[in-house]
């Protein structure tokens, strides 16, 4: 959602005729808006194979592949009408706001939504490894 606000920001940098002083600032909010393409990207991987079921992690995780490559070549071809019809900053402001709303729709996931959140993450792992430890040892002086 950052990388949105800050692709976003090309709206003020328009009015105060900040761009046309420094190309540098483009080349910087496009290269972060980049990251956060690339970022939520890897996020949809990761949480793909994490939501799918075992006996269907292999056609979910394709399917999420197949459609971010999908919209990686819709959004190849908008950019390449907008910035042939429209100002260039069109196209960070079209991007901007899409992201934006994307991340502010991502809170009314059912995980989410109406849910407190917590304080602490408990680690489970390492109260599971100080048990066996401790049996382990435990069982040693057995012998």
């Amino acid at each position: 959602m950052s990388s949105g606000f800050a692709m976003m920001c090309v709206i003020v940098l328009t009015v105060v005729d900040g761009l046309l002083k420094d190309e540098e600032i483009i080349t910087g909010i496009a290269l972060f808006g980049k990251l956060g393409v690339a970022s939520t990207i890897i996020f949809l991987f990761l949480v793909a194979l994490e939501v799918f079921p075992t006996t269907i992690r292999c056609m979910g995780t394709a399917l999420v592949f197949t459609s971010c490559i999908c919209g990686l070549t819709v959004g190849r071809y908008i950019c390449t009408v907008l910035n042939q019809s429209f100002h260039y900053t069109s196209t960070f402001i079209g991007y901007g706001t899409f992201m934006c709303f994307v991340g502010f729709i991502s809170l009314l996931l059912p995980e989410t939504y109406n849910q407190p959140l917590p304080d602490i993450v408990k680690s489970r792992h390492r109260i599971i490894a100080s048990q066996d430890l401790t049996r382990i040892a435990h069982d040693w002086n057995k012998m």
